[in-house]
């Protein structure tokens, strides 16, 4: 029988890099210092705001929004190359990442008769 993977914990992966090996964790918790400080970095802060900090250094060119409307769903490639997003003024973004280098450079999906509500990669990378 196949392992559901839930005795283990994946590192946080950074863009452009191979995802790091999971982490196991025993049924007593964490068993190494490393494990625990992985699960508490994972951990939601709850007593925490919405993240509404301007970030600059991520921002397109000339701070200009993503969309001229809501931003409904949003899905990263499997290899965090690109990110898609689905707005309510019926439109689609696929962008390259990071941000900060590509400047929102990618293909806009227009046209579409409403609101765009969903987004998502198939399993080989393609919209």
């Amino acid at each position: 029988v196949k392992s559901s993977g839930y005795g283990y914990v994946q590192p946080a992966v950074k863009l452009g890099r191979a995802p790091p090996a999971p982490v196991k964790v025993s049924k007593g918790g964490a068993t190494s210092a490393v494990a625990r400080h992985i699960i508490q970095q994972r951990q939601y802060p709850v007593d925490c705001e919405a993240p509404v900090n301007h970030q600059p250094r991520n921002a397109l060119p000339g701070n200009k929004p993503a969309h001229n409307a809501a931003v409904l769903r949003l899905a990263f490639s499997s290899d965090a190359s690109r990110l898609v997003t689905a707005g309510a003024d019926r439109t689609a973004r696929v962008m390259k990442l990071p941000l900060s280098k590509f400047q929102g450079e990618g293909t806009d999906l227009i046209a579409h008769n409403a609101a765009v509500t969903s987004v998502s990669w198939s399993h080989d990378g393609t919209l």
